[in-house]
């Protein structure tokens, strides 16, 4: 039988997926004829035997999964995936899935394999497989599994413990230390003498609801890049007592050996996830700290903004001593919010470095900047791609980076120099460095865009009658267009306004800009 986690990798990072399910299972595989009254059994009216497979037979799921791996033999693992008789089809194009369903169609019309429609989901970006929730961005944990440990009880007998920790070994590939986690459960089992269900096992029990809650999106590793993997001994661990241990070792190394896996000293490893690492793998007790040393992170605040007058960008950098460092800039070239957003966070991390900063929490208001550097939401936008990959190598300079998004009033500092106008109260001398960035940081390159001629909107007749007095219209709708503008109200950029009931003014949107506008909120 195939695993179930290398499934579940392999079909991951897909934009679009179609998830099947066969119709009545086994019952669509014959029996060979030889074969068929080896299955013979008794009724009261009559003898019977079975001409399909029953589902009572202990090889019937390995016999099924054999089947559909000999009919799909030339599909597996490169558009198709399947575990008995849950099956994906898998596109790494959206434009190419039609052709990858019509090629698993053509066999199940071969082989005339039925479908269970009410199962099946087609050309979807996310779907339940094999108990995960499947997601263009990673895998994560069923909701509605989670929602069943949500609301779970105590166990009050060995029985339910048993049926507890079968549940949460569902989860252990989301929960880490899953070992130590299960431990006080684990121990209910071993040898017990009456059930009791302590105080350590309830703060275990509901601290599992809580951890899953929150449980992590997981990846899987990427083909030609480095896997980091970090090791801990448990202060639970058990150790080897038999005397041919270095027998075992010796084997382990001739099974290691075939593959590139070098060992790193702990200053080359990224100091963010190495630290992460230490705290949560430390023991909690018995240790005590002979020298304590407090690391205190350098605080980078960083905010753009685009406008019509051009884009500019504000940073405030604060070091672990208190001393604050201001900069503001402009930038020499058009760019959007989010462009600005990275120019600005750039200059940050540039400057904390060039500083002599070793560890640095940055914070922005930017939500878009900030999950795509957290890996929450992907890049799409050639130009997003390539600051997003600018960033991170520039992130490498440091042994810890975290990026936080704070809401705009936490960031009104960096905003105000974005603008030049300072909004700290601070009544001491300071001394702003202003400077001009007059190319972008990537390199764009010369490209081809695809130019697109505005369609007609009803703005149009109201600007041009606002702006020059004119009516392309026949006479009934002048009075019309006449009529409409005593509600409107044109800019001397020829930007339209209309008067709302309350008193402010209205922007009105071309449809051509309305996308452009929702990609740049959001």
């Amino acid at each position: 039988m195939p695993k179930i986690d290398q499934l579940v990798s392999a079909t991951y990072g897909h934009p679009r997926m179609s998830f099947l399910d066969a119709f009545q299972g086994y019952h669509q595989i014959a029996l060979a004829t030889e074969d068929q009254e080896k299955t013979a059994f008794i009724s009261p009216n009559a003898n019977y035997h079975y001409i399909v497979m029953p589902f009572g037979l202990k090889n019937a799921g390995a016999t099924y999964q054999r089947m559909m791996t000999r009919m799909f033999r030339d599909k597996i693992r490169r558009t198709f995936e399947v575990y008995i008789d849950d099956m994906v089809v898998k596109s790494k194009w959206d434009i190419k899935h039609i052709d990858d369903l019509k090629e698993v169609f053509e066999v199940f019309q071969r082989h005339k394999l039925h479908l269970n429609d009410n199962k099946c989901a087609f050309g979807v970006g996310a779907g339940k497989f094999l108990g995960y929730l499947i997601t263009n961005r990673g895998i994560e944990v069923n909701p509605d599994q989670i929602e069943a440990i949500k609301h779970l009880k105590p166990p009050s007998n060995p029985k339910e413990v048993q049926i507890l920790t079968g549940m949460l070994a569902a989860f252990n590939r989301f929960i880490s230390k899953f070992a130590n986690w299960c431990r006080p459960f684990y121990q209910l089992l071993k040898k017990w003498k009456g059930f009791q269900w302590n105080e350590e096992c309830e703060k275990t029990f509901q601290g599992l609801k809580e951890y899953l809650m929150r449980a992590p999106m997981l990846t899987a590793p990427e083909p030609g890049k480095d896997l980091y993997m970090y090791l801990s001994i448990s202060e639970h661990a058990s150790l080897l007592k038999r005397s041919d241990f270095t027998g075992r070792l010796a084997k382990w190394g001739t099974r290691l050996g075939s593959f590139d896996i070098r060992y790193r000293p702990k200053n080359l490893v990224k100091g963010q996830v190495l630290a992460d690492f230490v705290a949560e793998f430390s023991p909690r007790g018995g240790i005590k700290i002979i020298c304590p040393v407090e690391v205190i992170p350098w605080k980078v605040f960083v905010d753009g903004a685009s406008s019509a007058l051009g884009a500019k960008a504000g940073i405030v950098v604060i070091t672990s001593k208190g001393i604050k460092w201001e900069h503001s800039f402009r930038l020499g070239f058009k760019a959007s919010n989010n462009e600005a957003e990275n120019e600005a966070l750039l200059v940050g991390l540039r400057v904390a470095s060039d500083l002599g900063a070793k560890e640095v929490e940055v914070y922005l208001d930017s939500r878009l900047v900030v999950n795509q550097v957290q890996g929450s939401f992907e890049a799409k936008d050639p130009w997003m791609m390539e600051y997003l990959q600018l960033v991170k190598q520039t992130m490498d300079r440091f042994l810890s980076v975290r990026v936080t998004q704070v809401a705009r009033g936490q960031n009104r500092h960096a905003n105000s120099l974005a603008t030049l106008t300072s909004s700290s109260t601070e009544n001491i001398p300071r001394l702003i460095k202003v400077e001009l960035v007059v190319k972008p940081s990537i390199n764009a390159g010369v490209g081809v865009s695809l130019v697109t001629t505005a369609e007609p909107c009803w703005m149009d007749l109201i600007i041009d009658f606002l702006a020059e007095d004119l009516v392309q219209a026949n006479e009934k709708e002048v009075e019309k267009v006449r009529w409409a503008t005593a509600q409107y109200w044109l800019s001397a950029d020829r930007k339209l306004y209309r008067r709302s009931f309350e008193g402010p003014y209205l922007q009105c949107l071309h449809l051509s800009k309305i996308e452009e506008l929702l990609t740049e909120l959001h």
